[in-house]
């Protein structure tokens, strides 16, 4: 079951009140972009992406279109509040990457390519070079922009094999202590036992589920305008930064209901 079924198929007006996005583009080296990587600047595994599913062919294919100068699709990363780089798009050719600079990807072109089988260590200094002195292009979407904006770029570039749903999508953007709050009340055994949890233990249902009764709870359901994607985001945006007294006070909340 996934409560995105239910929603109402409208999109909200990001023309209005003004709201911006605002955008860096990068153009990083190779050699550059896996420092970074490597270094936790740029984190190409947010725990809202998926895991690493490239197998050797294509992560090889990568590689030898670099050497063959064949243009890169853009990678597009959400700058955070530490100023740390996380991915939205371009997860697999950032990890595709790193795996080969650090010889954990041998190289897979067939049987009559003569750089098959060969670690990037193996290769000669004029290729190395050529692979480390690369480019590859990149847009930030600064921390700046306009959360329910962001969102909707998340939702728009998110087209992987297994697209994030919108609670996913939200433990992205809206972080903080009321996401953690959330993520801290799924783990409730009363809630788990009375939501039958094992069969709603995916992708964030149970936690969304709960953001919709603390939303309605604050805003009494005779107020609520839909669409409900909105709806949702809003009570995030509004309540990203909780005090310990208001934590204090949902948490009691959400206990009597349940």
């Amino acid at each position: 079951h996934d409560l995105e079924e239910e929603e109402e198929d409208e999109n909200p007006n990001l023309l209005k009140n003004g709201k911006k996005v605002y955008t860096q583009a990068i153009d990083y080296d190779l050699e550059t972009l896996n420092n970074k990587i490597e270094n936790g600047k740029i984190n190409p595994n947010p725990d809202f992406q998926r895991r690493y599913v490239w197998d050797n062919k294509k992560a090889s294919r990568l590689i030898e279109s670099f050497l063959l100068d064949i243009p890169i699709p853009l990678v597009y990363l959400s700058e955070e509040d530490d100023n740390s780089l996380s991915v939205i798009d371009g997860q697999q050719r950032l990890i595709s990457i790193n795996k080969f600079l650090r010889n954990d990807l041998k190289l897979s072109l067939g049987r009559k390519n003569p750089l098959t089988g060969k670690r990037f260590k193996d290769l000669d200094e004029k290729l190395q070079n050529k692979i480390i002195n690369s480019g590859l292009r990149g847009m930030i979407i600064k921390k700046e922009s306009d959360p329910e904006i962001k969102f909707e770029i998340f939702a728009r570039l998110n087209r992987g094999s297994v697209q994030l749903n919108d609670a996913e999508i939200r433990n992205c953007i809206y972080r903080g202590e009321y996401n953690e709050l959330l993520i801290k009340l799924a783990q409730y055994p009363h809630f788990q036992e009375i939501l039958n949890y094992e069969s709603w233990n995916k992708r964030m249902i149970a936690e969304e589920m709960i953001l919709r009764f603390f939303a309605f709870f604050n805003k009494h359901y005779t107020r609520y305008k839909g669409p409900m994607r909105q709806f949702l985001n809003n009570e995030m945006e509004l309540n990203q930064d909780l005090t310990r007294l208001n934590i204090g006070s949902l948490i009691e909340s959400f206990k009597k209901s349940v």
